[in-house]
This record gives C-alpha cells, sequence and structure tokens, in this order.
C-alpha cells in the first residue's frame, strides 16, 4: 500500500525532499514503516531513532495531520495514510526591545531600529523596558528653562506673594 511521508527540518535536509511516497507491505505499523524508509538515506536513522530503537523524544510523528501520543510500533498504517515527522524546534527569547522597534542580526539595521539599545551611551545606564515592553522614558531638563516640577506656582505652592 501507498504511504507519503512528510519531513521537516533537518529530516528534511537529511532525505532531500520535503515529500517522499512509498510503498508499504499491508498491517506494517508506523514504526516499521520508519524503519523501512531510514536505509534509505544516510544519517536519517541517526536522527529518527535512539540506540535501543525508539523514536527520540524531540521527534514529533503525525499520521493524518493528529500526532500520535502512544507508540508508534502499536499504529497500524492503512492506504494512503500521510506520516508527518518533525523534530522539536528550541531557542529562546530574543532580545526585548522597545515597541515599535523590532530585532535584526545585521549591525546596521539594529542601530537604525534601537539605538538606545544597540549602542548605550558610556556610563550611563540602558533602559530596561518593563512587562508590556515599554521603555520608561525622563524628562531631561532643558539648558536656560527652571525644573517644572520643582519651580514654585504662587501662593498656593508656598511661594511668597508679595
Amino acid at each position: 500500500m501507498r504511504v507519503e511521508f512528510q519531513f521537516y527540518a533537518t529530516l528534511r535536509e537529511a532525505v532531500g525532499d520535503k515529500r517522499i511516497v512509498r510503498e508499504v507491505d499491508e498491517g506494517a505499523t508506523v514504526q516499521e514503516a520508519l524503519e523501512g524508509i531510514t536505509g534509505e538515506f544516510d544519517g536519517l536513522d541517526a536522527l529518527l531513532f535512539r540506540a535501543d530503537g525508539g523514536i527520540r523524544p524531540h521527534i514529533t510523528v503525525a499520521l493524518n495531520g493528529d500526532p500520535i501520543v502512544g507508540d508508534p510500533a502499536e499504529v497500524t498504517l492503512s492506504a494512503d495514510d500521510t506520516l508527518v515527522l518533525t523534530p522539536g524546534v528550541s531557542g529562546g527569547r530574543g532580545p526585548r526591545l522597545p515597541m515599535g522597534t523590532t530585532a535584526s542580526t545585521n549591525p546596521r539595521r539594529r542601530r537604525a531600529q534601537a539605538p538606545s539599545l544597540a549602542h548605550p551611551v558610556p556610563g550611563r545606564a540602558r533602559p530596561v523596558p518593563g512587562r508590556d515592553g515599554h521603555v520608561p522614558t525622563r524628562a531631561r531638563p532643558v539648558p536656560g528653562r527652571a525644573d517644572p516640577a520643582s519651580a514654585s506656582i504662587g501662593p498656593a505652592a508656598g511661594g511668597d506673594a508679595r
């Protein structure tokens, strides 16, 4: 019977194609079908299976769009089934940037997008975004003007009313 295999990420690189179609024996299990194709492609066996023959835990095997949660050796294939093999994707959270900016691997673009985070002024603390991504800003005094927060405003503010 005919079974389609779909591969993603490193598995696709090992196979060289996203999709392949193979004939498997009637009543074959998912495990048997996977073992049958590993001999065709160098390195696929090491990517799919542990030393004890089980499928590696970071590999997701889906049958007709539904992930297989049990033992693949107990799941029987039918004609025209599709097996999708996907390695787990890992990574971390990137830098937290102020809203309205985007991360870039190009240093020239990074400087233009988020200058306060890309190149902080030496000796000055770098602004740290809060949980909502907002970078708090502080009003800087303008030379030649009084600081409005400390200026008194008439008698109600404790000033002299003469």
